[in-house]
């Protein structure tokens, strides 16, 4: 399952940094769940707001263990990725002062997650290992 509202996990989404990975797959793992539950009309409004809710702590916390893992290993990549990532944390923020249904916020909260996944993890997250990589040799 892989199109405009999921993700599929792969080793192209693996930066061969365990912690990182296995906090990628979480929100990779959530953002595909929020997706199945919002097109579930069986669904209730409490799941949805749950879920929506754990994947945006998810993401939140990521970016800055993120953050500071990349600062801890003296990265050049760290000030780029702060100012990234405070990007991504304002956009989430965003969502919480709409005037708008649960199941849209919802959406939205996982189209930030898959942006984050196929664009961001996928440029700037590898850019950041291989340097890390280049670094330790």
């Amino acid at each position: 399952m892989n199109n405009l509202w999921t993700v599929t996990w792969d080793n192209n989404l693996l930066t061969g940094t365990k912690e990182l990975d296995k906090l990628h797959k979480i929100i990779a793992d959530n953002a595909n769940k929020i997706y199945e539950i919002c097109i579930n009309p069986g669904t209730k409004e409490e799941e949805i707001i749950k879920l929506a809710g754990f994947l945006k702590h998810q993401l939140m916390i990521h970016f800055d263990l993120e953050v500071d893992f990349y600062k801890k290993n003296k990265l050049q990549c760290y000030e780029r990725h702060v100012f990234l990532h405070q990007e991504f944390k304002d956009e989430l923020k965003k969502i919480d002062e709409l005037n708008t249904p649960i199941i849209v916020k919802a959406l939205m909260i996982n189209q930030i997650a898959l942006f984050y996944l196929k664009s961001h993890l996928l440029e700037e997250d590898k850019k950041c290992i291989e340097e890390l990589k280049n670094k330790d040799k």
